[in-house]
Formats: structure tokens, sequence, C-alpha cells
């Protein structure tokens, strides 16, 4: 068995499920080492499965993860986050492939349309955060109406707190949901985030805007740049 330690940040985890293939092509058993949070996403491949942090001690890790241990390293190499993480593997196949994910058309099942656009202004782990209310403000500006706001629950409930209305919101109930929701909505506008990392292995094109470092953003000709300003 192989296990690939990432505990945390689903957009990572994501990245990584490369490294995952390439072992499953070998005809290896593949584990992936990360928080429960995170165990919904593996119901969209068939080549990988999660287990707990702590399980199968007896077996050794191929620790990937950046944070906390090799921050200082991955800050002063320079590269971008594939690079460094995948510098022992330089042949591998970098795309993500979810074999799994359910091709039905999601949207419907959330009460959207397939003409709605799909906002994510929300993030964890970037340098400068941009504010979702000019990430919002950009993307209707962008697609006009019909759009929903992608949020996790708790999000959504500080956005009502805050006096946005919850019928602009829109949470999916798994990982892989959230995936076909980037898939399937007539545009994308995210902030550097896991949408993002999924919209690249599900999309032809959506709008990204920039992390704040160019070190961490999703690199690829599927992504278009924009702004908060027009």
């Amino acid at each position: 068995m192989i296990i690939l330690k990432y505990h945390q940040r689903l957009g990572d985890v994501m990245r990584m499920l490369p490294i995952a293939r390439h072992y499953a092509a070998q005809s290896r058993e593949v584990c992936v080492e990360c928080l429960p949070q995170y165990h919904s996403l593996f119901r969209a491949v068939t080549y990988v499965r999660p287990c707990l942090p702590g399980s199968y001690q007896h077996i050794p890790r191929i620790d990937l993860e950046i944070w906390p241990d090799r921050y200082g390293a991955y800050r002063a190499s320079g590269q971008t986050w594939e690079d460094f993480v995948y510098a022992p593997w330089p042949g591998v196949d970098r795309r993500i492939v979810f074999d799994l994910l359910d091709p039905a058309p999601s949207l419907e099942e959330y009460g959207m349309t397939p003409n709605t656009s799909l906002i994510a202004p929300f993030g964890y782990s970037q340098v400068i955060k941009p504010m979702p209310a000019l990430v919002c403000q950009r993307g209707f500006e962008m697609f006009g109406t019909p759009f929903r706001i992608l949020a996790e629950p708790r999000q959504v409930e500080a956005a009502v707190d805050a006096g946005w209305s919850e019928s602009l919101f829109v949470s999916a109930r798994s990982i892989p949901d959230m995936i076909r929701l980037v898939r399937d909505a007539a545009n994308l506008l995210t902030v550097n985030s896991a949408p993002a990392i999924a919209a690249v292995a599900v999309r032809d094109s959506f709008n990204l805007i920039r992390s704040g470092n160019a070190q961490d953003d999703v690199q690829s000709d599927r992504a278009r740049v924009v702004t908060t300003r027009a």
C-alpha cells in the first residue's frame, strides 16, 4: 500500500490526486491520509481512497504537505505549488481526473437552471483575500442574472448576519456535488481556491481572480484572469 499524506486544504488534496493515480496505474493500492471533512471527495475517483490520520501506522507515508514543515522551503524555492510538490515525479501527468463523478446535470437539484452563473468568492489560504462583496459585484457585472454564490453553510450564515439575502447562496451537500456545480454552471467566477482547482479539471474555461501571490496561483490556460474592477 502507498499512503500519501496531505491532511488539509481541499484544493491541495485535489491537486495531489494525479500522484495517487500514478501509483494506482502500477496496480498499487493507494490511500490519501487526510482529515475526514475531505473524504467525500474520494467518491469522485476510483483509483484512491481516503484514510484518517494515524491509520496504518506501520506503513511509511509519502508526506506531500507544505504547511507547516516545508512552508519556508516552498517560499524560498519560488516554485509553483505543482512544481514544488511534484519535483520527485517529474514525468507524472498532472491532470486531475474525476473518473467517478456523476455525469448527470446538477443545477436542477439545487434550484438552478442551465443559464445560472456561479460565483465562488470565498477561500481560506490566499495571501491577499479579495473582499467577497467585490468579487460578487464583479460577477454580477460580468454575467448578470441569474447567478448564485457558492458558499459553505457557515459562510452563508455569516453573510446573512451581515445583511445578505440567503436566496443568493447555494451550498453543495458534498465535495463531488461542489465539483458538479462548478462544472455545470453557465459561467464561473472564482478566487484562487478549491473551486478554481476543480474548474481546471471539469471546465473548458472559467474566470479567475488571482491570489495576490503568483507562486500560489492556479496555473491553467483554461483560466481567464480578471480583477475585481472592470
